[in-house]
């Protein structure tokens, strides 16, 4: 699978030990700040499996949503596992990954960070009775697109943010689709590349989303991707049940994949912060709540 590891608690680090590392302008970072205009917070609620689905329903996107006052602990975070599947300290390699991957892409970064929500840093697909659907893993062996239990006890304190799409309809193919993909098949890909390319609306993009709309009705998700990283696995997951909903065919044209609501044309590859960012944009949902996992 190579390098396996957890989206969530990779990127964690990787945006907060950016600032702390020293990599790209402080001056950048400020300015991107101050652009940003004051947002309405969501209401807050703290949550237990068994309230879980008083207040999250089936197909909601939930985000990992990092809080300025979250400890750097393990229990937030968790380790970062290297290619010989060993924990390491996990601030030492947040910083040496940014500064190698950063210091090359510096305009993409910005960019992204610009675009999107740096406190964003994980995306799953919430599937009821406390369980969801993601790219994710709890040890070096099992990372994996799989159904896994939101309220185990590594995540307890955790806070995440609640996409609801505002079709009911579009919402059910969602929770249908991940949970149909999300068997075990798909590895867990580690998304080191994600500040290597630009996520931008372009072929690549349109035939990706031709591939996951062919792969809708298909348990463990599209034969040719043998792993998926967690935000490409929540904009596959919506792109597929958009265009079953649209009833498009086998090979929708670009013209068509053009005139799809905006929310479904996110480059599926992409950060968790830039899905975060588009999607707020793009008026198709609703956020339902901050939810802190207790």
């Amino acid at each position: 699978m190579g390098l396996p590891a957890m989206c969530s608690k990779f990127l964690a680090f990787l945006f907060l030990a950016l600032l702390a590392a020293g990599c790209g302008s402080r001056q950048k970072t400020e300015r991107i700040v101050m652009k940003e205009e004051p947002k309405a917070e969501p209401p807050s609620f703290g949550v237990t499996k068994a309230s879980a689905d008083a207040f999250l329903k089936p197909g909601d996107f939930i985000f990992r949503y990092v809080n300025p006052s979250d400890p750097l602990s393990d229990k937030v975070t968790g380790a970062v596992i290297r290619k010989s599947q060993s924990a390491i300290d996990t601030v030492l390699f947040g910083v040496n990954e940014i500064k190698r991957l950063v210091t090359k892409t510096d305009s993409d970064f910005d960019r992204a960070l610009s675009e999107g929500d740096p406190n964003a840093v994980h995306l799953a697909v919430y599937l009821g009775d406390g369980d969801d659907a993601e790219a994710y893993g709890s040890t070096p062996g099992n990372a994996s697109v799989d159904v896994w239990p939101l309220f185990s006890e590594g995540r307890k304190g955790t806070a995440w943010r609640v996409f609801r799409h505002k079709d009911p309809r579009v919402a059910s193919e969602v929770a249908a689709i991940a949970r149909r993909w999300a068997n075990g098949r798909m590895g867990y890909k580690v998304p080191l590349e994600l500040f290597a390319k630009d996520a931008a609306w372009n072929d690549r993009a349109r035939a990706a989303v031709r591939e996951y709309a062919a792969a809708a009705d298909l348990a463990g998700g599209p034969p040719a991707r043998r792993e998926m990283f967690c935000s490409q696995f929540g904009v596959a997951v919506l792109q597929a049940a958009i265009l079953k909903l649209a009833s498009l065919g086998p090979a929708p044209t670009d013209a068509q994949l053009d005139a799809l609501p905006r929310e479904a044309r996110t480059d599926s590859f992409a950060s968790p912060l830039r899905v975060y960012g588009d999607w707020e944009k793009s008026g198709a949902f609703v956020l339902a709540g901050h939810v802190v996992i207790e």
